[in-house]
């Protein structure tokens, strides 16, 4: 959806460049399979473009601020807001205080509620609620949403498992006053427009299961290059990095 600003990073990562309809699995990652990730839900609205959320409970997801600002102008009022193919009301509960990396986050309740069966709650490690939580080094993260780039013609259809990309953990941002950092992730520069608002998982070492430990809100390349309206159209650049959003506390009540 929308682009960001952020720091230069080199790049680092090979990725998947078509759609990942294979389950996902190395020597340190249990096996994933995109089915077991239908708690990431497509977002879209009457007009042009989409993004991604998360589902926290079947009244209630995580997304990134920017989504549901293009979406609706009034941010305190009830809104439409269309879930994969059906129409619920919206309203924001939650969200970050300012227009900032750190801030864009958005906890968004629905009515109706998602039915559980075909979009499930996320399963959230415990620890990630934790002030100052961080993955460990170079540990790997799944990232799922509905980046356009992964179907044909970018028209996103929701019934096909959601795509995932692998990336690894660099490093907490801390360059940015008194602010909540963000993470940083290793990118290769894919086009992920439409990924905005979808989830940052770990797996657990006990189950093997995806956990939810961040929303994606970011793909960016040096500020100087980036002016214009705030999006993530997304330009094939080697200084590029991905941006991840920690559990904002609000979540935890």
């Amino acid at each position: 959806m929308l682009p960001r600003t952020a720091l230069t990073l080199p790049l680092l990562l090979a990725a998947c460049s078509s759609y990942p309809s294979e389950p996902y699995g190395s020597d340190e990652h249990p096996r994933v399979d995109p089915r077991d990730l239908r708690c990431v839900v497509v977002l879209s609205h009457d007009g042009p473009g989409t993004g991604s959320g998360v589902v926290l409970r079947p009244d209630r997801l995580l997304t990134a601020r920017h989504v549901v600002e293009a979406f609706t102008d009034d941010l305190d009022a009830e809104f439409r807001l269309r879930i994969g193919f059906d129409w619920h009301r919206a309203r924001i509960v939650a969200r970050g205080p300012e227009h900032t990396l750190e801030d864009d986050w958005a906890l968004v309740d629905v009515a109706p509620p998602l039915d559980p069966e075909k979009a499930p709650s996320a399963a959230v490690l415990a620890a990630a609620t934790e002030p100052g939580y961080h993955p460990k080094p170079r540990q790997e993260i799944l990232l799922a949403g509905y980046a356009t780039r992964f179907y044909p013609n970018r028209i996103v259809d929701p019934r096909l498992p959601v795509p995932l990309v692998v990336t690894r953990y660099v490093s907490t941002d801390l360059k940015r006053g008194d602010s909540p950092p963000s993470w940083v992730l290793q990118d290769r520069s894919l086009d992920l427009e439409g990924m905005s608002g979808g989830g940052a998982f770990v797996c657990d070492a006990t189950t093997g299961g995806p956990m939810l430990v961040g929303v994606f809100v970011a793909q960016s390349r040096d500020s100087s290059s980036l002016e214009g309206p705030l999006g993530i159209s997304i330009p094939m650049s080697s200084s590029s990095a991905l941006q991840v959003v920690p559990l904002p506390a609000q979540f935890c009540r």
